[in-house]
């Protein structure tokens, strides 16, 4: 493995990303969430999204279960400690978006601080 004052931002930001999941995985206390996706609102899809301090999108969470029910469904997410960005279905012409943080196993609304 390089070292870390050899590896670009890229890199860094890879293998943050790596070890949050890795951290997640094996934390035990983890907030259930789950989303709704319906195709005739919104984007019509449903994610989860980690995020760094800057809400900048670092990589996606793979749901642990998934719905269909026709044109609708929902994605069942457990998420570990860390930033997240939830999207899921909203209006007929907007998803619903909202930053959230967990922290030992409780979910909070991440405000612009």
């Amino acid at each position: 493995m390089k070292e870390l004052k050899k590896m670009s931002k890229e890199e860094l930001e890879a293998l943050l990303y790596e070890v949050q999941e890795e951290l997640a995985r094996r934390q035990s206390n983890k907030v259930r969430i789950e989303l709704y996706y319906n195709r005739y609102k919104g984007s019509g899809k449903c994610w989860v999204a980690r995020v760094n301090d800057n809400k900048k999108i670092i990589g996606f969470v793979e749901p642990e279960t998934v719905e269909r029910d026709g044109y609708k469904g929902s994605k069942l997410f457990l998420l570990g400690d860390g930033k997240y960005l939830i999207c899921q279905e909203g209006s007929k012409s907007r998803d619903y978006r909202k930053y959230i943080v967990v922290k030992n196993g409780k979910k909070e609304d991440w405000s612009n601080e």
